[in-house]
């Protein structure tokens, strides 16, 4: 018996990654679906971006830069069956959202992250990113 794809479907505020087929003309292959209510195209192209997508890193010993297989290649190669793969992420509520913003006095959530180690912007430092206010 053959297995039925479908394509995923999202709840709201919900990012979805699944094996599915997206119209019945279609092959199956890795769908990704967005549910509104925060989270849109653009975050889910990113998640699916993040499995799908060639990395590059350096090789050893010589440290040149060479491009390495995406996860779901090298998840492939290390045999599992990509075909089982489940991704779903859902977004905070937005008084936690609201709460950081009040918290580190910016803008936006991602501009106030500190990123490996920085320096945070409150500290009377340089900021490492402008934010938006």
């Amino acid at each position: 018996m053959s297995k039925r794809w479908t394509s995923p479907t999202a709840k709201p505020g919900e990012i979805k990654i699944a094996f599915g087929r997206p119209s019945r003309h279609d092959d199956p292959d890795l769908c990704v679906a967005w549910g509104g209510g925060g989270a849109d195209k653009s975050d889910a192209r990113y998640a699916l971006h993040a499995l799908t997508e060639k990395r590059y890193g350096y090789a050893f010993p010589s440290m040149t830069l060479e491009q390495q297989p995406s996860v779901i290649e090298e998840l492939e190669a290390r045999g599992y069956d990509i075909t089982t793969l489940r991704f779903s992420i859902q977004r905070k509520p937005a008084k936690a959202i609201e709460a950081r913003r009040a918290e580190t006095g910016t803008g936006s959530v991602h501009e106030s992250a500190v990123p490996h180690g920085g320096i945070r912007p409150d500290d009377g430092a340089t900021p490492l990113r402008e934010t938006v206010g």
